[in-house]
């Protein structure tokens, strides 16, 4: 687990928000009538206004208007006169730039706080900003909306490609630039998210781009933390102060990380008094990973879909926390981390691995999951005895195999002891067993060691009683001293595993 529940290392990277959803669902407290633009370059702009003002047509019009949004641009002279002969010239556009430019919300997009993850809808989305692009090429949210669709959908060449595309029409627009990194964090890309931050030129004057380059430099550990200038951001920029909300998150945490505690939470209780989704997010991991009680989170009008999953882990109740963790999925659907604390939560502390085989076979091609996502739909289907099932997804659980990663190498092993175990060669499994747990000591991976240890012990409770209650007590012991809630949950003496199993599998 520990993708999303109560990580080790949790900083303000940034969410990924589709152009139409972004706002509200990055700054639901503000209404977007107030969001503050910052300008940005466009060398192209000029001539653009010059070509508008000789030869007045739809072409040149969205031309500008575009260059316009691009630069972050609100005041220019020329925009309430394009907008006026757009909106004159309607039925010559095309319905897709029409409702660009004059939104009626029919999208499938608009839903409230969460994202379409049905295939069928997705598909029939991408459809229309395929179309989009087509009609509209130089429109860089079309593409980086086409991007994040086909990352749902598990196509990372079509959605490397878009986004590519989308980050180079517009490299120092701020959503374009932070969305932009975030994909590339999400492909374990920190070094080329900082510099499309960094290529913006904004670092040391946009706050949201402070607080992500803030937070991509500090998961990667890439530079030292330019900390000076993300103060002066917060001492001088005079917007909206919701937009500071996860910059003095960032700061806040890197100062607790340093021991300055007070100053700390006095940036933290900044953040919260006009909050980002994100920074309650954080502040919520902050008190319960750490104890950092805020003042200002009683004050607190919106809640995070993130922080009430960890909310219902610590306070055990585990079916909530799924069910939460489902609702994080569909709010970054193109993530598959909440997929895999809701499968490792389902196998684990609820017994349920019928639901993970419900939940992430088909999801996606097993080729394209992440290695966590199929270890947990391997096991499940192991659990389920469907083994002999199993000879293509553990080919691809091997091809993503970074054989570097110890914890994972680790993780391998229990896997295929457990697959050894559901066809009947116990001593195969158990040696498998045996050196999983073994290289989890070496790693000095607790969580590892403990899980597997419960594991293997519910294996060979017939075979070996005293060997398996020896492994139960240390499995219990680590769980209990780093709390693992999950796996003491697990470790309650209860009706056979085999019932409990099966029994939900039928229901």
């Amino acid at each position: 687990m520990n993708r999303v529940i109560l990580r080790n290392n949790r900083q303000l990277i940034p969410r990924w928000h589709t152009s139409k959803k972004a706002f509200r669902m990055l700054f639901p407290t503000v209404g977007q009538e107030n969001f503050p633009k910052v300008e940005a370059s466009d060398f192209r702009l000029e001539p653009s206004v010059e070509q508008w003002k000789s030869n007045r047509n739809i072409n040149n019009a969205l031309d500008l208007y575009l260059r316009l949004w691009q630069a972050g641009i609100s005041d220019h002279e020329a925009i309430p006169e394009i907008y006026s002969y757009l909106e004159e010239n309607r039925a010559s556009l095309s319905s897709v730039v029409s409702n660009l430019l004059f939104p009626e919300d029919k999208s499938l997009e608009f839903g409230g706080g969460q994202y379409v993850i049905r295939k069928d809808l997705v598909s029939q989305i991408i459809g229309q900003l395929k179309k989009s692009v087509r009609e509209y090429p130089d429109d860089p949210l079309s593409w980086m909306d086409l991007a994040f669709y086909y990352s749902v959908t598990g196509d990372n060449e079509k959605s490397r490609k878009c986004a590519t595309i989308g980050s180079k029409l517009a490299p120092s627009h701020p959503f374009v630039a932070r969305t932009y990194s975030r994909y590339l964090v999400h492909h374990e890309e920190g070094d080329a998210a900082l510099a499309a931050l960094r290529r913006t030129g904004l670092v040391k004057s946009h706050p949201l781009i402070a607080s992500a380059a803030l937070s991509v430099s500090s998961v990667f550990e890439l530079s030292r933390v330019d900390v000076k200038s993300a103060k002066k951001i917060m001492s001088s920029y005079s917007g909206h102060p919701v937009m500071l909300s996860d910059l003095a998150a960032s700061l806040g945490t890197l100062e607790i990380k340093n021991g300055a505690l007070k100053n700390g939470k006095k940036l933290l209780n900044f953040a919260l008094s006009n909050p980002s989704e994100n920074a309650v997010a954080q502040c919520q991991w902050l008190y319960h990973k750490h104890g950092i009680y805020l003042s200002e989170s009683k004050n607190l009008s919106i809640k995070s879909i993130e922080g009430e999953a960890t909310l219902s882990y610590v306070e055990g109740r585990f079916a909530e926390c799924r069910e939460n963790l489902l609702g994080l999925y569909a709010f970054q659907p193109f993530s598959e981390s909440p997929i895999v604390d809701a499968g490792y939560m389902s196998i684990v502390a609820l017994r349920d691995p019928g639901f993970v085989v419900k939940l992430s076979e088909g999801r996606v091609p097993s080729s394209s999951m992440s290695f966590l996502e199929l270890n947990n739909l391997i096991v499940a289907k192991a659990q389920l005895g469907m083994v002999d099932q199993l000879s293509i997804e553990l080919r691809h659980l091997s091809e993503k195999l970074d054989k570097s990663n110890e914890n994972l190498a680790a993780t391998y092993l229990a896997t295929l002891g457990l697959c050894e175990f559901s066809r009947g060669k116990a001593c195969l499994g158990s040696a498998l067993y045996e050196k999983s747990i073994e290289k989890f000591i070496e790693s000095k991976s607790e969580h590892g060691e403990a899980l597997a240890k419960l594991f293997y012990a519910e294996q060979i409770s017939k075979l070996d009683p005293k060997k398996s209650d020896f492994l139960r007590s240390s499995a219990l012991e680590i769980a209990k001293r780093n709390k693992y809630l999950e796996m003491v949950e697990s470790l309650k003496p209860s009706i056979s595993l085999v019932s409990r199993v099966m029994g939900r599998f039928l229901e």
